[in-house]
């Protein structure tokens, strides 16, 4: 081990979660861009959700979850496993590393799958799962985790804006039923195919299992949490709802508790 991968393995990790449209893109750029302007050396891994797209995994998946979780998943894994790499190797003496989710977490969405996967393709899922700590030059065991906990009406807002393809569709629901939905029910997105709000509501739960110890007999299977409970930040709806894109004062203040409860 040289000198680089020791200080590469010494400096704090940020790993950030959440739903889907939870806003850790966002959140992940203004943390990097406070922490810049405080004077830190920040390596930043976003995910690489644009290879996804290039190739057609993305909208696969979507289409077909039954068929296609293993490929896409393995494929997930293999292209956040080199971005980190790549990312960690180009910055061997960053301060801080901030990483928009990691192949420690990825397990939990293959989890939602272990009732349609076939049960052959999740052991061999779970198998690649447990490899991670020999293929990046960082610990992520050691990292402090921001559990983002946006509500899901905005998760689902967020989703509807943004309009990945294959990522939702567009609900069938008229206006008027829309409208008079409960705020966590509505969803611009169907119950099959893409994002819809029960998806949504049971990737929470999962994050709750595999993040803080929760719904344990829903998900009896999951693999163990390499982080300690401790090392688990839950960032509630009064910071995670708030806008994280926008510079401006609501940032400023947001990010700056975040980073406090981080201990920055």
């Amino acid at each position: 081990m040289d000198a680089s991968d020791t200080q590469a393995k010494a400096a704090p990790i940020i790993i950030i979660e959440g739903e889907i449209g939870a806003g850790k893109t966002e959140l992940t750029k203004a943390i990097a861009a406070e922490l810049k302007a405080r004077g830190l050396n920040v390596c930043v891994v976003l995910e690489p959700v644009d290879k996804w797209k290039e190739v057609g995994a993305l909208q696969m998946f979507y289409a077909d979850p039954a068929r296609h979780a293993y490929g896409f998943q393995t494929y997930v894994y293999a292209t956040r496993i080199m971005a980190i790499d790549a990312a960690v190797r180009a910055h061997p003496a960053a301060d801080v590393y901030i990483l928009e989710r990691s192949p420690a977490t990825d397990l939990i969405f293959m989890e939602l799958q272990r009732d349609v996967a076939d049960p052959v393709e999740m052991r061999m899922y779970e198998t690649w799962c447990e490899s991670w700590r020999l293929m990046i030059p960082i610990d992520l065991a050691a990292a402090r985790v921001l559990y983002l906990k946006t509500s899901l009406g905005h998760c689902m807002s967020r989703v509807a804006q943004r309009h990945r393809d294959g990522e939702i569709r567009e609900s069938k629901g008229t206006p008027a039923e829309e409208k008079g939905a409960a705020p966590a029910e509505r969803s611009p997105a169907s119950a099959t195919g893409g994002v819809s709000i029960e998806y949504q509501a049971r990737l929470r739960r999962a994050h709750e299992a595999f993040l803080q110890g929760l719904h344990a007999d829903e998900f009896p299977l999951m693999p163990k949490s390499p982080f300690a409970p401790s090392s688990v930040i839950a960032i509630e709806p009064a910071l995670a709802d708030g806008n994280f894109r926008d510079e401006g004062a609501e940032r400023t203040r947001i990010v700056a508790a975040i980073i406090e409860k981080v201990g920055l």
